[in-house]
């Protein structure tokens, strides 16, 4: 059966407390009966002074009293009641009907009078009346608490949250939409969510979206949006239409998540993977590269030396050579894109190395960009690694290049300056400073500070990965420098890499006209074990070692050089070995004769990166190394330094 609403107020009423106040005895014993049948609890007072007591005591929802009572009468302890209570129910029992009464309890706030003799059902009802009042107002104080708090919630929510009528026009924005978009509250009230459209979301997901919703159904995704200040946000979006109690749509509402920071790191996650597998590519083709150069340069070398060649024909294999070294100077820059190449400083002239990757350079950019290169007038001898170098300046290329869309001017140059760096061990010493300028669109203050922080990027999603002056800049912190970056919007930028000048050092290169004699001084005649997978490596090096002098032993892996070993171990002064070979590579050959002999020196060379080199378990300490393409007079010269060192 269901409650009507009196029977929901007599309910309610036994939850609550009442104040009965009355000094005459017969109704004071029936009122208390009738009342705790009714109540939840009841507390009495026999005049005002003790049901003012009670009231401060005990707190009453309802108070029930008499007004003509001896010490204090019942409408002056109301009248104090009500200043100390306003949400408190005061019902008064008067045996008069008098206007004056009357007038002063409705002035006091009295929410019921009762009329002596008070009959039961006239208490009852009078008693539930204010039950009544009381319940309402209780449920409306709960109802503005849920709204508060859900208003709270909805403003203070970390998803950016949005309300639109029904034509799209917008209603309601919380505080995080408001960051999220950029715009002010006052100016995307009353505005079109089309206002954040972007070029960068297909058309069709926005009539999708919205046949979604006003076909009364949620619509969930991805749209990539524009902020005021025209950058780009990602968001997953949650859109669905409101009803009202007759099902009719009178409202949608979106949920959005700011998703930007999470596409970034997919789309660097992608990029990594291809520079990982681009790095893989690189590695491989550099080592067979290096091993067709070394071929190359080891012949050549052999031709040079040679007495029946012609000076015309002497010529064309110095050009020969000068090829292969730029070949050797790629494959070089191919390990540094792929981050595998073996790092190694040498102490060189800047020209040089900027002349090398002048060509690569000028393959970077386009014909509307003029490049001027200016090598340094004095030889500013550095100690680098020239592949690091040179892929920073391919680096702040590809980047000079991207800021001058119209077209421009870019200068590599280099010249001798101090460095100023308070903060580094060699300031106030002699340094190169090779500089990159270009005439772009520059850059701002808050972008210069943070074009060093890995992934930041001022380009497109998509058309940059935030990872190119990051690697400049660890380059250059590696060999002990800085970067200088001098730059203001509509005015271009310029890169100025400081790096400490050796002032005094020698080159230890080797001329053409001076081959001869240092190929005379590194002959010997001492047995040679050679480890080469690479039949015409193999031949190349067993020839050149001949032409010095020396027996050699060739093997085709390392299992083979284990077994040659063993079998002619006393004659054996050396072991040449590559370290990638098939069957048994060069570090297990390495530790299987180290087991008969702790003695006999290793040279180990290769064509492959650092990182292939250690996968496969790494070098000792006591082996010497040779990077391939290998240079057949360095390598004598290694060999007679190994032998007179056993």
């Amino acid at each position: 059966m269901n409650m009507t609403i009196h029977d929901v107020d007599q309910k309610y009423l036994q939850t609550l407390t009442v104040l009965y106040v009355e000094d005459e005895d017969t109704m004071f014993e029936q009122g208390v009966r009738l009342i705790t049948r009714m109540c939840g609890t009841l507390l009495t007072a026999r005049n005002g002074v003790e049901g003012l007591e009670m009231f401060r005591l005990h707190g009453p929802d309802i108070i029930l009293t008499d007004i003509n009572m001896p010490v204090l009468d019942g409408l002056t302890m109301a009248e104090t009641i009500r200043l100390e209570d306003r949400a408190v129910s005061i019902i008064i029992l008067t045996g008069f009907e008098q206007t004056e009464y009357l007038k002063r309890a409705i002035e006091i706030g009295i929410n019921e009078y009762i009329l002596k003799p008070a009959h039961h059902r006239q208490i009852m009802e009078k008693l539930c009346s204010c039950a009544h009042h009381l319940r309402v107002e209780s449920e409306l104080r709960q109802n503005n608490e849920q709204l508060r708090k859900l208003s709270r919630v909805v403003e203070q929510s970390p998803a950016a949250i949005v309300i639109t009528d029904v034509t799209g026009a917008i209603e309601f924005v919380n505080q995080s939409f408001i960051e999220f978009t950029g715009y002010d509250r006052e100016e995307l009230i009353g505005q079109n969510p089309r206002l954040l459209k972007s070029q960068n979301t297909p058309e069709h997901l926005y009539r999708e979206l919205w046949a979604t919703i006003t076909g009364g159904r949620p619509w969930t995704g991805e749209l990539q949006n524009l902020r005021k200040d025209g950058s780009f946000t990602w968001e997953s979006a949650i859109i669905s239409p409101l009803f009202d109690d007759n099902g009719v749509i009178t409202h949608f509402i979106g949920i959005k998540e700011n998703i930007t920071e999470k596409k970034l790191l997919v789309e660097q996650l992608i990029y990594s993977q291809k520079v990982e597998s681009v790095g893989q590519l690189a590695c491989g083709l550099a080592h067979d590269l290096n091993n067709i150069l070394t071929v190359i340069n080891g012949f050549g070398t052999l031709l040079q030396i040679g007495g029946d060649v012609s000076p015309v024909q002497r010529k064309q294999i110095k050009e020969i050579m000068a090829a292969s070294s730029q070949a050797s100077a790629l494959t070089h820059s191919m390990l540094a894109y792929g981050r595998k190449q073996i790092i190694k400083q040498v102490v060189q002239s800047l020209g040089p190395v900027m002349n090398r990757v002048s060509e690569f350079v000028r393959r970077l950019i386009r014909e509307d960009i003029e490049l001027v290169i200016t090598p340094p007038e004095l030889p500013l001898l550095v100690s680098i690694d020239a592949g690091q170098i040179e892929q920073v300046l391919i680096n702040l290329t590809t980047n000079a290049r991207d800021a001058m869309p119209a077209g421009g001017k870019l200068t590599i140059s280099a010249r001798q300056g101090i460095m100023t760096r308070s903060d580094l061990k060699g300031c106030g010493n002699p340094c190169a400073i090779l500089s990159v300028a270009d005439t772009g669109h520059g850059m701002d203050g808050e972008t210069r500070q943070r074009i060093f922080d890995p992934f930041f990027t001022t380009k497109e999603i998509g058309k940059g990965s935030g990872l190119g002056l990051a690697m400049v800049y660890g380059i250059i912190t590696q060999h002990g420098g800085y970067v200088e970056v001098l730059s203001e919007p509509a005015k271009g930028s310029v890169f100025n890499l400081h790096l400490p000048l050796v002032v005094t050092a020698e080159s230890g290169g080797l001329s053409a006209d001076s081959a001869e004699d240092e190929y005379r001084l590194a002959e010997g005649a001492e047995t040679i074990l050679v480890a080469e997978d690479d039949l015409v490596t193999r031949m190349l090096l067993a020839e050149v070692l001949t032409t010095a002098g020396y027996h050699v032993i060739p093997a085709i892996d390392g299992r083979d050089a284990c077994e040659k070993f063993l079998a002619d171990r006393e004659r054996i002064k050396l072991i040449i070995s590559d370290v990638v070979m098939p069957t048994m590579g060069g570090k297990a050959m390495y530790d299987t004769i180290r087991i008969h002999s702790k003695s006999v020196p290793f040279l180990f060379m290769s064509g492959y990166g650092a990182d292939v080199i250690q996968q496969g378990g790494g070098l000792d300490v006591d082996c010497a190394f040779l990077d391939k393409p290998l240079i057949p007079l360095q390598l004598l010269q290694k060999v007679r330094r190994l032998i007179t060192a056993s």
